[in-house]
């Protein structure tokens, strides 16, 4: 699959509604949070050294994370019938 998105597509995609065009506020507030904790774990291991227990707990957050923003979407986001449906009851 060729995908032709450019780099600030891909970027804008992050942050804003692919339907508007719009910010999206828990697309922002998800992607700084990731962010500010990717920044924070990488400055503590720079300054104090390796800790793999920090690194787990991390990687449980984060994927933790994506495993619920991806279940929320499938329940509830515009792809399923159901909500399609709603805006024409006939």
């Amino acid at each position: 699959m060729v995908n032709n998105m450019t780099l600030t597509e891909r970027f804008s995609g992050l942050i804003l509604d692919r339907n508007t065009g719009r910010v999206v506020g828990t697309k922002l507030a998800s992607v700084t949070g990731h962010l500010l904790m990717s920044v924070f774990f990488c400055y503590h291991n720079y300054k104090h050294g390796f800790n793999g227990e920090q690194w787990m707990i991390y990687g449980t957050i984060v994927a933790g994370h994506k495993t619920a923003e991806k279940l929320i979407g499938l329940k509830w986001g515009g792809n399923n019938a159901s909500s399609s449906n709603k805006s024409n009851p006939n």
